[in-house]
């Protein structure tokens, strides 16, 4: 598995290089900005870019807290629920088999006028899927119907997020604002499995640490919703 997971990217980099587009080094040139870290903090928070910044910033702490306390927790949770093993395992591999197909869909989405749309699906798919899980009475069937929507959700808001945050910045801003928001989110990636943990801890069921993420959900879709309707910027 490491080994296929570090040999994939290395084999896939040289295509990206080749087929993806790139601006032309003469704009690239011609949007050169200082370094250092004054400077990059004033690319990102300089020309009223604050407000989206931070929006950017919460939405990506709270999107990847999601998605790793999921990927954590969920056998888990889900074993506590009255599933077996065998069956927590085959929800986990619905859940990313989900998440890669829906990634390839709302990209499609987002580069159409079925933008929003798009958002507000992924976010609303992973609420249902939640609320589903931690209240329905387990069936293997609809456990796995549901980790397949849940994935496609969570997952597919990972690729929302990173084409929003790419739309915040100018070429000249895209690098250091973009590294930030991923940083941010970083942070969150560690404290979602936390988060699970101090629930577990604090005598919540395994359902009631399901929906107990539903208010986190709710705050990233509305905030990644609120970025998207939002004009982006030039792509120069």
């Amino acid at each position: 598995m490491f080994l296929a997971g570090g040999i994939a990217p290395l084999l896939i980099a040289p295509l990206m290089a080749l087929f993806m587009p790139a601006l032309p080094r003469a704009e690239i040139a011609g949007h050169a900005t200082p370094r250092g870290v004054m400077a990059a903090l004033q690319e990102i928070f300089g020309e009223s870019r604050a407000g989206r910044t931070l929006l950017l910033w919460v939405a990506c702490f709270l999107a990847l807290l999601t998605l790793y306390l999921l990927l954590n927790w969920l056998p888990t949770l889900l074993e506590g629920r009255g599933l077996s093993k065998s069956q927590a395992a085959g929800a986990q591999i619905a859940f990313n088999v989900g998440g890669a197909a829906c990634s390839v869909l709302v990209g499609k989405l987002l580069d159409s006028r079925f933008r929003i749309g798009g958002i507000i699906g992924a976010f609303t798919a992973v609420l249902i899927a939640l609320f589903a899980l931690g209240n329905l009475t387990p069936q293997i069937e609809v456990v796995l119907a549901l980790t397949l929507l849940l994935g496609g959700g969570v997952i597919a808001s990972q690729g929302i997020l990173y084409g929003i945050a790419a739309d915040c910045y100018s070429a000249a801003h895209r690098g250091a604002g973009v590294g930030a928001a991923i940083a941010l989110g970083r942070i969150g990636s560690i404290a979602g499995p936390l988060l699970a943990a101090v629930f577990i801890g604090a005598g919540r069921s395994p359902g009631q640490v399901l929906t107990g993420i539903l208010p986190i959900v709710v705050v990233c879709g509305v905030v990644v919703t609120v970025l998207g309707w939002g004009r982006p910027v030039q792509r120069v």
